[in-house]
């Protein structure tokens, strides 16, 4: 099987990942680095790049030109709609889903004045509703370029995925940003394969699947849908793991000056459905 993934080191590790359950399955595995538009510019904010996939459909597009059999992506980048005939075929099992402040300081503890980087709209909003007194500027890059920019001074702390830290073995200083104040992205912290829904490549990565995991991630992608949500839009969607199913939603206005919360328990899609419909009329309060 062929796999395509960017060049970054952590998509090379969530790739190595798949390949080694694939591998444990007596599947051959060859990964095929890929390099986007997302990975060369590295100027413009992701929410201001016009589209909500923009590390992933370039690289879903070799699946259907026969280049490779599958692409693993982080589940977050996936948007709701991929190209016609492509399915997310695999889930692993998920990682810690919430964000970090990679700091020499603690968030409370950072001077006022001090710089943060993220190049999320709904972390600039979050972090700027505990800390007003601090600066967000964007930065870009792969995890190990963004925290050399903070370790030389151009940021007093940057904001990313718990998830990335842990997997490319960040030994420094990071606080992990609870629920409470910073609820993440959709599908943050899952890693997932892609591949065409007919093909073969599709019934053996369904081995590997992890249904729990799929669970949440099928439940927080719903809502991300029905509610028309792409990477311009600052949301945070978390659904909490067997027993309990709790959806957690956060919508907020472009400027960050309101909000709309919603939390509820899912037991089936009855629940999930007025969930979001209820959702939808406070996110059109919001202009969206």
């Amino acid at each position: 099987m062929r796999i395509g993934a960017r060049g970054s080191k952590l998509s090379l590790i969530q790739t190595g990942m798949v390949a080694d359950l694939l591998r444990k399955e007596g599947v051959e595995v060859e990964i095929v680095r890929i390099r986007t538009r997302g990975d060369t510019d590295l100027v413009s904010p992701m929410y201001e790049m016009g589209s909500t996939g923009i590390f992933v459909e370039e690289i879903n597009a070799r699946i259907l030109d026969g280049e490779i059999d599958a692409a693993v992506h982080s589940a977050k980048d996936i948007p709701f709609r991929i190209q016609e005939s492509l399915a997310i075929s695999a889930v692993l099992p998920r990682d810690v889903p919430w964000d970090a402040f990679v700091s020499d300081f603690d968030l409370g503890t950072l001077p006022s004045g001090s710089v943060v980087g993220t190049s999320s709209l709904r972390r600039k909003i979050e972090i700027l509703k505990v800390r007003n007194d601090l600066r967000v500027e964007n930065i870009r890059g792969n995890v190990e370029t963004r925290i050399g920019k903070m370790t030389t001074g151009q940021y007093g702390g940057i904001l990313m995925a718990a998830a990335a830290l842990r997997r490319v073995g960040y030994e420094g200083k990071y606080e992990v940003l609870d629920r409470k104040g910073f609820l993440p992205a959709p599908n943050q912290g899952i890693i997932a394969a892609v591949s065409a829904i007919s093909s073969d490549f599709t019934e053996i990565l369904e081995k590997i699947d992890h249904k729990e995991t799929r669970i949440c991630m099928e439940n927080e992608r719903m809502i991300m849908g029905d509610l028309n949500l792409g990477c311009s839009v600052p949301a945070g969607i978390y659904c909490s793991p067997a027993p309990e199913h709790k959806v957690s939603a956060m919508i907020f206005s472009g400027d960050g000056t309101e909000s709309e919360f919603m939390e509820s328990t899912i037991r089936n899609g009855t629940d999930l459905q007025e969930f979001t419909a209820s959702m939808r009329k406070k996110v059109g309060r919001l202009g969206y």
